[in-house]
């Protein structure tokens, strides 16, 4: 994802972007906007994550609250699906568990989540962590979906809301850069 990333700056030759991810996915957008703060490419202009996996150690009080009450996961599927994501890489390294990193720095951040989510506190715990470390970031939980609700638009009225919440915030931080 970094060398795809680096790739991708380079095409854009100074143009500004923004990533997005779903699930696992939204916890590698963050991760890449860590790497890219202390690494280098240049930073994205925003992020946002749709039901972000950033705890992959599952330290998370949703766990427990919310079981039963996301049909696509439950409490004792997270470690297996940590296990193959993680491969030997301990689950609270903060390159695989974007919680457990330095969040100052980072571009803004829009972290999208449903109440009843095993990954609810992920994106609460983020986004406090990110304003305390004086960055801005969004929060907003959106009650009675379940995990990476947005993809069924055709289906779900609060997935059409979350892209168009997405879509605002993304060209609201691509906008200064491109005057």
């Amino acid at each position: 994802m970094v060398a795809t990333y680096g790739w991708l700056v380079g095409e854009m030759r100074g143009c500004p972007i923004a990533i997005a991810g779903d699930s696992a996915g939204g916890g590698l957008a963050l991760s890449l906007a860590v790497h890219s703060r202390d690494a280098g490419p240049p930073p994205p202009a925003c992020v946002v994550g749709f039901s972000p996996w950033t705890d992959l150690a599952g330290r998370r009080a949703s766990l427990r609250e919310n079981d039963g009450r996301d049909p696509l996961f439950r409490p004792e599927n997270i470690p297996a699906f940590a296990s193959v994501y993680l491969g030997r890489v301990p689950a609270d390294d903060p390159r695989a568990s974007p919680l457990y990193a330095d969040l100052c720095g980072l571009p803004p951040v829009l972290l999208q989540v449903g109440s009843t989510e095993l990954l609810r506190d992920d994106s609460r715990r983020v986004h406090d962590r990110v304003i305390a470390a004086g960055g801005e970031s969004q929060l907003s939980i959106y009650d009675g979906v379940h995990h990476v609700w947005p993809m069924l638009t055709a289906f779900v009225p609060e997935a059409r809301l979350a892209l168009g919440e997405a879509a605002a915030f993304i060209r609201r931080h691509l906008e200064p850069h491109s005057r």
